[in-house]
């Protein structure tokens, strides 16, 4: 999912004409991951495709994204909560970095899909049952 997350956003960049279409491009290969035709529509939730995405929009904010997802994993042992501060991290990251408004528009718009694929998890996390790694027993 991640290779194929950089592959769309580096091959939509260098042969679609403008920002837009590229944005366009990589939400595409986000949707076929959530609604794969050959899996009856059940995909997954979409951060391995970002994430790949990310790399192919400005690897040094996936890197610190990479980096803040295995902080917070270590620290809270929930996966779905690395996931979706990572997803919010990369927003954040490339409005301070002055990326143009179609960067932005991309991040905010994962970030968004990010969150409505993890309803269920920010549900259990809020309720103090989402499952966290290296628990035996499920919640």
């Amino acid at each position: 999912d991640i290779g194929r997350g950089v592959a769309v956003a580096l091959l939509a960049a260098w042969l679609l004409v403008t920002p837009w279409s590229t944005i366009l491009g990589c939400l595409a290969v986000v949707a076929g991951n959530l609604f794969p035709v050959f899996h009856q529509f059940k995909g997954g939730k979409g951060f391995a495709t970002s994430l790949g995405i990310y790399f192919g929009v400005d690897p040094l904010a996936a890197l610190s994204v990479v980096g803040a997802w295995l902080v917070i994993v270590f620290i809270t042992r929930m996966a779905s909560v690395g996931t979706l501060t990572g997803a919010a991290l990369f927003v954040v990251l490339v409005l301070c970095l002055g990326r143009g408004a179609p960067t932005v528009f991309l991040a905010a718009a994962l970030l968004a899909i990010i969150a409505f694929t993890h309803r269920r998890n920010i549900r259990r996390i809020l309720r103090g049952y989402e499952h966290k790694l290296g628990d035996k027993r499920r919640n």
